[in-house]
């Protein structure tokens, strides 16, 4: 496999993931050291965290975190060295925040409003779902070791998530796939749920397919590389059982 890797994380104090994802920052000069130095470690794109999440005891899912101004300041070190930027954000204040920031993809999107959904279209901000990621907490996580606070979590997100995702859906923004990988319940490779749900926010089996190549390409910035079927490409092709064009389920069954 070829990874693009974002290195630690960036949050606030106490921010998503400060135990073990993400490096604690407060004010646009500490995130702009970190992300420079994530860049010098060698990170491939720089992930920020705008909102709270299910994952982390001392907060909230509808917490907004990094500040505009703060996430701005990571931004501007990325783009300048040619990386994207992805953001974690569940609360809709906190996607708002990213695109204004500058974000190139937003991940989650949890709590969308209509300003977030309209940003997100307007400025052409790609949003990563993974809506397979409370269903599986709910579903594996106890078997897989998963606290009991980030189970309890995630019953109450999967509505409003799915939710969510069809109006953003409907309203044409561009969707990238993701699973949030990599826990033990949720490996990498592991795709038929997060198909079979992006399926039911109302995405056609191609724009799925493309979500999951193309747009995937262009939003880590490696569309001149892969991502298509092209002569010069690097690519990496496999062969299933069924027309996933109509059956999305098709990329479950390889032949």
């Amino acid at each position: 496999p070829r990874y693009l890797v974002s290195g630690r994380a960036i949050c606030m104090t106490g921010g998503h993931g400060w135990a073990n994802l993400s490096k604690e920052a407060d004010g646009p000069d500490a995130v702009r050291k970190l992300a420079r130095e994530e860049i010098k470690l060698g990170a491939d794109v720089i992930k920020l965290m705008a909102t709270g999440g299910a994952g982390t005891l001392s907060e909230l899912p509808t917490q907004v975190q990094l500040s505009v101004e703060e996430m701005r300041a990571a931004v501007d070190v990325a783009h300048a060295a040619g990386r994207p930027v992805a953001v974690h954000a569940l609360a809709a204040q906190g996607v708002v925040n990213a695109i204004e920031a500058g974000a190139d993809s937003v991940e989650h999107g949890v709590f969308l409003d209509e300003r977030g959904i309209e940003l997100l279209v307007k400025r052409d901000v790609a949003l990563c779902p993974t809506l397979s990621v409370y269903p599986r907490i709910v579903e594996r996580g106890a078997a897989g070791g998963e606290a009991q606070f980030v189970i309890n979590r995630s019953v109450d997100l999967r509505a409003p998530h799915l939710d969510s995702i069809r109006r953003a859906v409907a309203a044409g923004v561009r969707i990238v796939f993701g699973t949030d990988a990599t826990t033990l319940y949720n490996p990498v490779g592991d795709i038929g749920t997060e198909l079979a749900l992006m399926a039911e926010a109302g995405m056609k089996p191609i724009d799925i397919i493309l979500s999951a190549t193309r747009i995937a390409a262009e939003v880590c910035g490696v569309a001149q590389e892969t991502g298509t079927l092209e002569p010069g490409k690097c690519a990496d092709m496999c062969v299933v059982e069924g027309d996933p064009t109509h059956d999305i389920q098709a990329l479950t069954r390889t032949a």
